[in-house]
């Protein structure tokens, strides 16, 4: 098979007129273009070099299954859409365009001259811009596959629309409505015939490049393009415009406009071919990775080798029954599709998901692996293990790495990794042999672009905003599409985020993109909601494409080319309960092809009687239980549901206690005390910690919050908490005597957990901070089930093998039957609560949600009215996006710093007290830069968003500018500063305190307690 680009030969055939349409200018002077025909042959080759040496081969087959998976058709649309994505532009409103140039007399330009110069007509009418480019150029194609090749209206937008959206925001119908009735703005009346003419000879020109030839039109007439597929050729059409749009010296560069079209830009295809190939080359993105085929996989000893090789493990380590029969499936299953693993708190579940991710991706060709975590605290961590295993992956090519969350950009492995990556390139050899590599590749680089990279790691919202409607979601979805996705803890979601999860799958089902879900253990409704949400695409996706198959079997099209022809009811989509997967446990569900299975998992061996306790609410019995059982040594763990009872318990205890041996941990501190805290955390209570190598101390409270539960491989011997939903009660109980030790203090020999936050057990009622964050029929359930519904109450728990008893029970059906008598009337009345939010937020998420995938390809809709809401998110940013993923209230991230009493400005050092002076009218130095970022900490929703009181941000912004904006407009010239206020606290006379007004209200911080927020009675 011959490249199309290189058979093209000889002189460019094209009129003067097509020559002299404008593609690019240079804004800063005025004296430099591109002529569009140049951009569509540069736009065209980087696509055909991203379909041949990035794109993996999993997608490929993807887009080729829409085209009777006829790869070279598959290749050469693809082509066609990126190079005449820009189409548009050949319309008099776009080229008569008033460009605003740095330096002119007026600073307004129009390069209309040229066309003018050419014989093109303009209207003395024209004003304004739109039609817009994108909505002119999906119309123009769109009557042109009419007009010339028959195709149906719908048929030409399925191809069209995917020019209306190459800006990140597919077109509306509205819009196009109204620029089918702009004849001047578009050129399309009979006044304007030589319009219509250069249009259609760019067309032509965009079906040369990409070598399609009339045959292949006519086959496309019969094959409308799947609104997935749609999306992801949507996605490397953007990438291509971007890469072939940068006139840096090397890449793309523009011409002197002044000189004749003729005289400036190319005018053969060598030229152009040329072009593109240094284009590409300086661009250095990092090829599709391809996994080795892995084998002896039926070898136990063959297996385990690979285990210990990949993860560094010890030669006495040995992989646990959950991962070996993780491997198992995944190397029996025929047809990858989801996988769900649920096992206990550390079983090695990541381990497991990245073996599986290697076999899949070796399965299936796809050529990265996107892992995807709740926090940025558990995401940090992860970036180094899969930074560990991505260095152990054989590997002939360099690897892409990106991690992607609010503060990626502090993370120091990730930046150490970016300036290593940027050694590379500047001593790059191409004749000398080496190594692979990890490394951020330079072109990837930005939220939107880093994703693309061949292994991300990220926050899961990352990975809930493929199903956003926001601008470029379609970059978003190709990333996703490229690799196999894993997302752990998946039971962290409430129903908000479960519907843009649920949607996403739907989606990745489609695309038949392998994904692996983790959690200690699944609801068994949201289990099946979620295999449902995948097969739900997957199902979709094969319906479609027996579609395509037999339209073109009645047209005729197909010739010699042998396809399925049986419905897509006969794939099946039954489940196997080969496993009852009511009571397994652990348990994996995984799909093969349209079928559903479920396996069982012997238990690793080590299981624990656990004694949960009920107890009262108030501080003096928590003071007094821990008196009684640590008087002999431990460690202990108190779990609150809120920063406010956790300061408060920890400021209790502080009286009874040396200062080591009490430690708070919670989500307000500054980025570099929370990290540091962490560390400490992981130092003292890890696996590595014991009471003989003096690293395990003989006492220790650690009082925080949801942040303990959350990946912290850390251990103690007792565990007090507040009362939550069952399944994060299993996983906080997760980190008690989580590591096997030769010995532990007497008194907390055997585990135990106590229960409070309940105020009142008659009905019950719950303390306001705990009922706040967790809906009460929940926390009724929890209880029940854990068999604590009263004071006095105890119970045991036999665990692992009862969490996911406990857990379905809570949420089964049938929960309302155990619930005691004397709670009933309040436990139903709760229950109306929880459904009425549940049903709030689902609709909510609603709103701003992708069309569900199945329902678009059942109903042939394409991609105009994608966004039915008109991508509200698109000017708001990533931030914003991720807000609406979580349903999150919008918060405030602020800069702490301290002012001395001279007026000197310091961050705090790593004891809390007063570090290096901050400069208050230059840019900081880097080491200032860095030290500053880690004072970054959030507002209190208490301060940002008060009772009853709407949403203070904007008047806190204007508070904190007028006590710190000028110093922050020293600093804006500082990339890692731009946009940063400052709030500026003073000593508060207590050891390393501090304080600060803000609207009147009191903030203290201390590096022991965190911010406080000190309500004004009156307030």
């Amino acid at each position: 098979m011959v490249e199309p680009f290189k058979k093209l030969q000889g002189s460019i055939d094209l009129s003067e007129a097509a020559r002299s349409i404008w593609g690019k200018t240079d804004r800063q002077t005025g004296e430099q273009w591109s002529p569009l025909y140049v951009h569509m042959h540069d736009a065209g080759f980087v696509a055909d070099r991203l379909w041949y040496q990035w794109l993996p081969e999993h997608t490929k087959r993807t887009i080729t299954r829409n085209f009777n998976n006829d790869y070279d058709l598959a290749r050469k649309v693809v082509i066609f859409l990126a190079a005449v994505h820009d189409i548009g532009k050949a319309t008099p409103i776009f080229q008569n365009r008033s460009i605003h140039i740095s330096g002119d007399v007026d600073g307004v330009k129009s390069m209309a001259w040229k066309p003018e110069q050419a014989g093109l007509p303009f209207s003395p009418y024209l004003e304004g811009v739109e039609p817009y480019h994108t909505i002119a150029g999906e119309l123009i194609l769109e009557r042109y596959l009419t007009d010339t090749y028959g195709f149906t209206q719908r048929g030409a937008r399925s191809y069209a629309s995917v020019v209306g959206g190459h800006h990140g925001r597919p077109a509306e119908t509205g819009k196009l409505r109204d620029a089918y009735k702009r004849n001047a703005e578009m050129g399309s009346s009979d006044a304007y015939s030589l319009w219509q003419e250069v249009q259609r000879e760019l067309i032509a020109f965009a079906i040369q490049i990409s070598g399609l030839t009339d045959a292949d039109m006519q086959r496309l007439r019969t094959l409308e393009l799947g609104s997935h597929v749609a999306l992801i050729i949507t996605g490397m059409v953007i990438m291509a415009d971007w890469i072939a749009s940068n006139s840096d010296a090397g890449m793309f560069p523009l011409f002197p406009a002044r000189a004749s079209a003729e005289k400036s830009a190319p005018s053969e295809f060598r030229e152009l071919r040329e072009r593109g190939e240094r284009g590409w080359s300086t661009a250095k993105l990092t090829p599709a990775w391809q996994a080795s085929a892995l084998e002896d996989l039926d070898n136990a000893q063959a297996v385990q080798h690979w285990f210990q090789q990949r993860f560094n493990m010890p030669q006495q380590a040995q992989m646990r029954p959950m991962q070996k029969k993780v491997v198992e499936l995944c190397n029996a299953v025929e047809q990858p599709g989801i996988m769900i693993v649920e096992a206990p708190m550390g079983e090695g579940k990541t381990e497991a998901a990245l073996m599986a991710a290697e076999i899949l991706a070796a399965k299936t060709q796809a050529g990265g692996v996107c892992v995807a975590l709740p926090t940025m605290a558990t995401t940090d961590p992860m970036f180094t293990r899969v930074h560990s295993w991505l260095d152990a992956l054989p590997s002939d090519t360099d690897k892409s790495v990106w991690l992607s969350h609010g503060k990626a950009t502090r993370n120091r492995e990730f930046r150490g990794l970016i300036a290593q990556s940027k050694s590379m390139a500047s001593v790059y050899d191409e004749t000398a042999p080496r190594k692979s590599n990890t490394m951020v590749a330079d072109w990837l680089w930005g939220r939107k672009k880093g994703p693309l990279a061949n292994f991300l790691i990220c926050t899961v919202d990352h990975v809930l905003m493929g199903a956003l409607q926001m601008k470029h979601v379609a970059l978003r979805d190709l990333a996703l599409a490229n690799k196999i996705v894993v997302v752990d803890e998946c039971h962290a979601y409430d129903r908000y985020m479960q519907q843009y999860l649920e949607c996403v799958l739907t989606w990745l089902g489609g695309l038949q993109v392998p994904v692996v879900l983790l959690s200690a253990t699944l609801p068994p409704a949201l289990r099946e909601a979620y295999l449902d949400a995948y097969m739900r695409g997957r199902k979709a996706e094969h319906a479609w494409e027996y579609q395509m198959n037999h339209a073109q079997l009645r047209t005729g099209s197909i010739r010699g080319r042998k396809k399925r022809q049986h419905p897509p009811e006969s794939m099946g989509g039954s489940e196997t309960e080969e496993t009852d997967s009511r009571i397994a446990y652990p348990l994996i569900s995984y799909t093969d092809g349209m079928h559903i299975h479920h396996a069982a998992v012997a238990p690793s061996g080590r299981s624990q009687t656990v004694r949960f306790n009920a107890m009262g609410d108030d501080i003096e019995e928590l003071c007094a239980l821990l008196q009684d059982k640590l008087r002999e040594g431990g460690c202990a763990a108190v779990v609150c549901d809120t920063v406010g009872r956790a300061q408060k318990v920890y400021e209790a205890l502080q009286d009874q206690y040396a200062a080591d041996e009490v430690m708070l941990l919670h989500a307000r501190f500054t980025d570099d005390d929370r990290r540091s805290k962490e560390e400490q955390l992981l130092h003292m209570l890890g696996n590595a910690a014991t009471l003989e190598n003096g690293k395990r101390p003989h006492c220790l409270i650690v009082v925080g919050t949801q942040v303990l539960e959350q990946s912290l491989d850390i251990d103690v011997d007792l565990m007090i908490s507040d009362i939550a939903p069952v399944d994060l009660i299993m996983q906080r109980v997760g980190r008690m005597h989580r590591h096997e030790r030769s010995q532990r203090p007497p008194r907390v020999a055997i585990p135990e957990c106590y229960v409070r936050g309940v105020t009142s057990w008659q009905t019950p009622t719950f303390d306001n901070g705990v009922s706040h964050v967790y809906e009460k029929a929940s926390l009724m359930e929890a209880l029940t089930v854990l068999d604590i519904t009263d004071e006095q109450a105890c119970s045991e728990q036999l665990l692992p093998e009862d969490i996911a008893v406990v857990v379905r029970e809570a949420y089964g059906a049938d929960a309302c039957e155990r619930i005691p008598e004397q709670w009933h009337a309040s436990y139903e009345k709760a229950v109306q609560v929880r459904d009425e939010h549940d049903e709030s937020k689902q609709k909510r998420a609603t709103d701003y949600c992708l069309k569900q995938l199945d329902t678009m390809l059942a109903s042939k809709e394409t991609l105009v009215d994608f966004f039915g809401r008109a991508g509200l998110l698109d000017r708001q940013g990533e931030e914003r996006g991720m807000q609406a993923v979580r349903d999150a209230q919008e918060s405030l991230e602020v800069m702490l710093l301290v002012q001395d009493e001279d007026g000197v400005l310091h961050v705090l050092d790593e004891d809390g007290g007063l570090g290096p002076v901050v400069p208050a009218d230059t840019i900081p130095n880097s080491r200032i830069v860095d030290a500053m970022l880690g004072q970054m900490i959030r507002l209190p929703l208490s301060l940002t968003h008060p009772k009853n009181d709407g949403d203070c941000i904007e008047a806190i912004i204007e508070d904190l500018e007028r006590t710190g904006g000028h110093y922050a407009m020293a600093w804006q010239e500082s990339p890692m500063l731009e946009g940063v206020l400052p709030l500026i606290l003073q000593p508060a006379g207590g050891l390393d305190m501090y304080e600060g007004i803000v609207l009147g209200e009191r903030l203290q911080y201390g590096s022991e307690t965190g911010l406080k927020h000190i309500r004004n009675p009156q307030s």
